[in-house]
């Protein structure tokens, strides 16, 4: 329940409970069909008070699913931060039978968008961040490309203009939309019988041992999937999700330096690099690979055309030169700089790659 929004994001109609983890068992029948042989539900499960502190606390929920597997999920609610973690943690013995795993995640988030694709009408409000871009399921795909499992890179949005809610998962990439797709092979997800992309019902596709290469026929070991949730009202912009999903995935990491130092920091805080407008992101920043330099690669991620804004603090160094170049580093035009200052500009979605160098 959002008490600042006043809805609640839980759809309490969803075929499983919220973070719940659904087991399947399935029987073989050609290379690409399978009976689905039954669903083992959640047993013994426990609710006992986790961290309680002035940042965060948490609740501990624990069970087992029969001898296959035991779970304990930490849900993590902050005190200054409107956002929920789950840390799920499983414990899974080998199971040689086809199976799949999966969490899920039923939102409330009803919709009366309508497109047409192929024609057939078509309601959703889900938005993937892909390489290079933001897609809608089925209205971006091209024919006969697969729509059994998606790869976010940093978030999914369910959202409408008036609400919605924004997922991550750190380690688990695989998502399917509405309900569980697993050997469906649909062209499209509308073809479902009630319209799954009607309904924000998302699972997070954790283990399937039934392809017959490049999957271990067993799947057994000590997991942890983290994934983190937020909601938002009219307000959601795609600045705002990036935000959210890459300071989940990327979270900020303090290293104490300890012993006495020698001499005196004049200022309270200081960042060795800024980068406007928001809408640019530094995805990568390392040693070039001659020797030359270091290489910033920058991501433009609301499909604007945009000028960057790159300005240096690094102590006791200066910028001497700044140099396009193309992801195998090798240099193309010169970019103007300014001071410890440099522009670059950006088409919408672009990844650009620039040198630079400092004396």
């Amino acid at each position: 329940m959002d008490k600042e929004l006043q809805r609640e994001f839980v759809d309490p109609r969803a075929e499983h409970g919220f973070n719940g983890l659904v087991f399947r068992l399935q029987e073989r029948l050609t290379e690409r069909e399978y009976k689905q042989l039954g669903e083992i539900p959640m047993q013994d499960v426990v609710i006992r008070k986790g961290a309680s502190g002035p940042v965060f606390s948490s609740l501990i929920v624990s069970g087992h699913i029969e001898y296959i597997c035991k779970f304990e999920h930490e849900i993590i609610l902050y005190s200054k931060l409107k956002r929920v973690d789950f840390h799920n943690r499983i414990m899974k013995k080998p199971v040689y039978p086809k199976e799949t795993l999966h969490y899920a995640f039923p939102f409330a988030v009803p919709t009366d968008y309508h497109f047409w694709v192929d024609n057939m009408t078509h309601q959703n409000t889900y938005k993937l961040d892909v390489a290079g871009g933001v897609m809608q399921p089925d209205l971006d795909q091209i024919p006969g490309s697969i729509r059994d499992n998606y790869v976010p890179r940093h978030w999914v949005s369910i959202s409408r203009d008036d609400y919605g809610v924004l997922w991550s998962s750190a380690d688990a990439p695989l998502v399917q939309l509405g309900g569980i797709h697993t050997d469906k092979y649909l062209p499209w997800i509308t073809m479902q019988d009630d319209n799954w992309l009607a309904r924000g019902w998302l699972y997070s596709f954790l283990m399937y041992n039934h392809w017959v290469v490049d999957v271990p026929i067993a799947q057994g070991g000590n997991y942890l999937f983290r994934y983190s949730i937020t909601t938002h009202g009219p307000e959601w912009t795609y600045n705002s999700a990036h935000h959210f999903g890459w300071s989940f995935m990327s979270p900020l990491r303090a290293y104490v330096v300890e012993g006495s130092q020698e001499g005196k920091w004049p200022e309270s805080a200081r960042s060795f690099m800024e980068i406007a407008p928001e809408n640019v992101y530094l995805t990568g920043f390392k040693s070039a690979e001659d020797g030359d330099g270091v290489i910033l690669r920058l991501y433009e991620g609301a499909g604007l055309a945009t000028q960057a804004a790159v300005n240096f603090n690094l102590p006791g160094k200066k910028l001497q030169a700044a140099i396009a170049c193309d992801a195998r580093e090798r240099n193309g035009s010169p970019l103007k700089t300014d001071g410890n200052a440099l522009r670059v500009p950006l088409k919408p979605w672009e990844t650009t790659t620039v040198r630079v160098r400092t004396t």
